[in-house]
């Protein structure tokens, strides 16, 4: 299965996004990490063209949840079937109290560290269940 890696604010979101598919390298899942931030008609036409059923957004604290949020309601309006999962990595000083906004906005996951992702990927190869706050 194939993971669309949607960084939401820059360089650090994409190099979190590299190292989510180092560490899924040996899984059934292979991640293809949008270069940069991409405006939602841009990610949306990368998506439709890859064909991907997964979408992983990294956004990373101390930033606030807002974009990823706005990202997830959004993909979730436009393919209800989308698996979304989002990445808030950070160690814990910085980690924050986004999961219950981003799951209440659609996401069927929210992770704090990069080894969470790993693991709900890992566990749940034919699909990730929806996690309500």
């Amino acid at each position: 299965m194939s993971i669309l890696g949607w960084p939401v604010h820059g360089a650090p979101d994409v190099f979190a996004l590299e190292m989510l598919r180092t560490l899924l390298r040996d899984t059934p899942f292979t991640v293809d990490v949008l270069p940069e931030p991409a405006l939602f008609p841009n990610g949306v036409q990368a998506l439709a063209e890859s064909g991907h059923t997964i979408v992983c957004i990294a956004d990373l604290p101390p930033s606030a949840p807002s974009k990823a949020r706005y990202l997830v309601e959004r993909l979730r309006a436009l393919r209800p079937e989308l698996t979304i999962l989002v990445g808030r990595w950070a160690p814990p000083p910085f980690a924050d109290d986004s999961r219950a906004i981003l799951l209440n906005a659609g996401a069927n996951s929210v992770s704090t560290t990069l080894m969470e992702t790993c693991e709900t990927t890992r566990h749940h190869p034919s699909g990730i269940p929806r996690v309500r706050p």
